[in-house]
């Protein structure tokens, strides 16, 4: 394949205008699409040692497209060039990488809910506040922040 232009994405990404239609017509995953999955706070990035070089490492990126409301699990290979995140490739996750990633995915939100659980706790004896006051306080400030936390604290923000 001859190499065409580069197209920077959002100041972030970076990637060959020919290498993405290519890829559209290999695995029917946009390079625009596949960035969806540096949002995914859940996305795994794994070095590369099969592609890296010892003058660039090459990392596996996988995560969920948690913008278009399929929930696609993708796997894209980058490197960093810089502030910049060159694409190379993307494509649906294998069921090894689902796996790991619903596994990381899991662990994540037990961790998280163990945390809101402590801060809810320490809200209410610190603020002198009842059960149901104390968590809706945290979630407040959760959701000010930007996350949405699922109705298994009471409330269902999404």
């Amino acid at each position: 394949m001859e190499r065409d232009k580069d197209f920077i994405y959002l100041n972030t990404f970076v990637w060959d205008t020919a290498k993405n239609e290519a890829n559209k017509i290999k695995h029917h995953v946009s390079f625009e699409t596949a960035v969806r999955i540096f949002n995914d706070p859940c996305m795994i990035m794994q070095y590369d040692d099969k592609n890296s070089t010892p003058k660039e490492e090459r990392w596996k990126c996988t995560g969920r497209d948690l913008q278009s409301g399929l929930f696609q699990t993708l796997t894209v290979s980058m490197t960093e060039r810089g502030e910049l995140k060159r694409i190379f490739s993307a494509r649906k996750a294998n069921k090894t990488e689902v796996k790991a990633y619903e596994e990381n995915a899991a662990e994540l939100e037990d961790t998280m809910n163990t945390i809101i659980e402590e801060a809810i706790k320490v809200v209410c004896e610190k603020g002198n506040l009842q059960l149901e006051e104390g968590k809706l306080f945290v979630l407040t400030i959760l959701k000010a922040s930007g996350l949405n936390i699922g109705d298994q604290y009471g409330r269902k923000d999404h």
